[in-house]
C-alpha cells in the first residue's frame, strides 16, 4: 500500500534541512508503529519520497510526500498516529491511497509561493504587473551544474500578482526539473524595475510560504506525445490528487 500525504511545515521548523525532514518522518513512523516498507540490503531505509525539496527558511502549507507500507492500514488511524509522533510545527493535513505508480519528483511542474516583502510602501503592484506584461528577457545570476550564469527567468514565472495592502507577492513558479527559487524571482523583479524605473531599491524578502505543488495533467496530442514544454504552461493539477 502506498500512502500519499500532504503536510504543513511551520515557522518553528522551517530552518531544518530536507535530510532532517526525512529523518523526522522516519522517526515519527517508528514511534507511531506504522508498518513501513523498507529497501533491501545491509542498510534498509524507509521507502519514503517527497515531491519537492524545500529551501531552508521557507514555510510550507501543502508539501507532498509518499510512503510505501508493508500492509494495508486505515487512512484515519495512519494520520492520527503519525501526527501524534511528529514534532511541534509539522503536521499531516491530508492523506490518500496512491492509485498509480507516479514518480512524485519527476511529476512536479510548478509551485505556488506567497512572498512577503519589506519595507512596506514599495510599488509592488506596478512592478509585478509590469514584469508580467513585459516580453524581453530579465536576466539574473542563477546557479546551475556548471556554476553561476546569467539566466532569463521570465519563462519560469507562470503567474504573479501583488497585494499592496500586505506587501505580499503571490507567484506560481516553475519547479521540479526546471526550478526557479522565489528569491530569484524577487531579484528579477528588482532587475526589471531598475530597467523600467519602478523604484524597488531596498526591497528585501521577509518571509516565504510555499503553497500548492502542481503536476502536469495527463494530456496527449494526436501522436500520443505529451503537450507542453519548459516554456509553455500545460494544464495543471494539484500533485496530491494526481493519478
Amino acid at each position: 500500500m502506498r500512502v500519499r500525504f500532504t503536510y504543513a511545515r511551520g515557522d518553528a521548523v522551517c530552518y531544518i534541512s530536507h535530510l532532517d525532514i526525512m529523518r523526522t518522518f522516519e522517526r515519527a513512523f517508528r514511534r507511531a508503529r506504522v508498518p513501513v516498507a523498507t529497501t533491501a540490503g545491509y542498510n534498509p531505509r524507509v521507502r519514503l519520497v517527497f515531491a519537492l525539496p524545500m529551501q531552508t527558511g521557507v514555510v510550507g502549507t501543502e508539501e507532498v510526500g509518499e510512503v510505501t507500507l508493508a500492509e494495508t492500514v486505515g487512512l484515519g488511524p495512519f494520520m492520527d498516529s503519525v501526527n501524534g509522533a511528529l514534532p511541534e510545527g509539522m503536521r499531516l493535513t491530508a492523506c490518500r491511497e496512491a492509485d498509480r505508480d507516479i514518480k512524485l519528483m519527476s511529476a512536479v511542474w510548478a509551485a505556488d509561493y506567497a512572498i512577503e516583502i519589506r519595507p512596506p510602501g514599495l510599488p509592488l503592484a506596478e512592478a509585478v504587473a509590469g514584469f508580467m506584461a513585459g516580453e524581453g528577457p530579465v536576466r539574473v545570476m542563477k546557479r546551475g551544474k556548471a556554476g553561476d550564469a546569467p539566466t532569463d527567468v521570465r519563462p519560469f514565472v507562470i503567474a504573479a500578482r501583488s497585494d499592496p495592502s500586505t506587501g505580499t507577492v503571490e507567484a506560481r513558479l516553475r519547479a521540479g526539473t526546471v526550478n526557479l527559487k522565489p528569491t530569484l524571482f524577487v531579484e528579477a523583479l528588482q532587475a526589471h524595475a531598475g530597467l523600467e524605473g519602478a523604484g524597488l531599491s531596498g526591497l528585501a524578502v521577509r518571509r516565504v510560504v510555499r503553497g500548492a505543488i502542481w503536476g502536469e495533467a495527463p494530456r496527449t496530442g494526436s501522436a500520443g506525445a505529451v503537450i507542453g514544454d519548459a516554456f509553455q504552461t500545460p494544464p495543471l493539477v494539484r500533485l496530491f490528487g494526481m493519478d
